[in-house]
């Protein structure tokens, strides 16, 4: 894929290793964990998104706690499908808008998207999938 393979300090391992575990630490709680100082933290954290080792901070909900307790996987299986058919089927509001999906994705041999949601019950997601 033509992506070039960064090398990591131990400092950048060991942030990145705190970072996965729980990225919502702060930079004094890195520190105390670490034993470095705060101007190291974020300066390896700079360093690492300038490489974009790291793209995003994100959040990882409990979705039982929010009510959606029905994890789906949609694996959408077609024959082959033009470029402009395909973006016109991502364009479905049932698809592009509901609140439930939260990714859909593009595969590479027998499927061609796929499809990743929450819903409450099954008769939700049953629901949604007419």
């Amino acid at each position: 894929f033509g992506g070039k393979m960064e090398r990591l300090t131990n400092t950048e391992k060991k942030i990145l290793d705190a970072l996965t575990e729980n990225a919502s630490k702060t930079l004094s709680e890195l520190a105390k964990e670490l034993s470095l100082s705060r101007q190291t933290i974020a300066h390896n954290i700079s360093t690492l998104r300038k490489k974009k080792i790291i793209r995003r901070f994100t959040v990882d909900l409990d979705h039982q706690k929010l009510g959606l307790e029905l994890p789906v996987l949609i694996l959408v299986k077609t024959s082959h499908v033009e470029i402009h058919t395909f973006k016109k089927m991502m364009e479905t509001p049932s698809i592009k808008d509901e609140k439930n999906v939260y990714d859909v994705f593009t595969m590479s041999g027998d499927y061609a998207f796929g499809i990743f949601g929450w819903w409450k019950n099954k008769e939700e997601y049953g629901k949604w999938k007419k």
